[in-house]
């Protein structure tokens, strides 16, 4: 029985370590991410004035 619970706090202990550490991996990706998108935004900021001027234009 002690076993189970030395077992279940090792677990937890490792689950804090980990989850502490991962956190600076996710946040890099997060902020990656976030670039990314806008990127995206203003490329589609920019092309899509274009797009609908062509598209009225074939009209």
């Amino acid at each position: 029985m002690n076993f189970n619970k030395v077992l279940v706090l090792v677990v937890v202990a490792a689950l804090l370590l980990v989850g502490q550490v991962d956190a600076g991996f996710l946040k890099k990706l997060g902020k990656k991410i976030e670039g990314a998108g806008k990127r995206v935004f203003n490329a589609a900021e920019k092309a899509l004035p274009v797009a609908v001027g062509v598209k009225a234009l074939g009209k």
